[in-house]
């Protein structure tokens, strides 16, 4: 995404709550979309994409028939927050030839 589309995709509206106001679901929606919007924007800007901790990949014995990605945490090119919470085994031999 080039530098200026950031600023087009920044949240310009924001739910202004009052006491006795009624929360609907589109309210809500909106309330937490406006929060998720400044995260993404925070983290691609500030931080970058890239792991920020864990996520660390570890061959199999041998070691060209799978790998195993440990948890961990990391922020997408668009500011998405990914997060691996368990290890994950990935094959990366079966059905590959030569």
């Amino acid at each position: 995404m080039a530098n200026n589309d950031w600023a087009r995709d920044y949240p310009t509206k924001r739910i202004k709550p009052v006491d006795g106001m009624a929360v609907t679901a589109e309210i809500w929606d909106q309330a937490h979309s406006y929060h998720a919007q400044l995260q993404r924007l925070h983290a691609a800007l500030s931080h970058g994409p890239g792991i920020l901790t864990g996520l660390e990949v570890i061959a199999s014995d041998p070691p060209d028939s799978a790998v195993y990605i440990q948890p961990g945490i990391a922020v997408d090119a668009q500011g998405q927050t990914i997060v691996v919470t368990e290890p994950i085994s990935y094959d990366v031999g079966r059905g590959v030839e030569g």
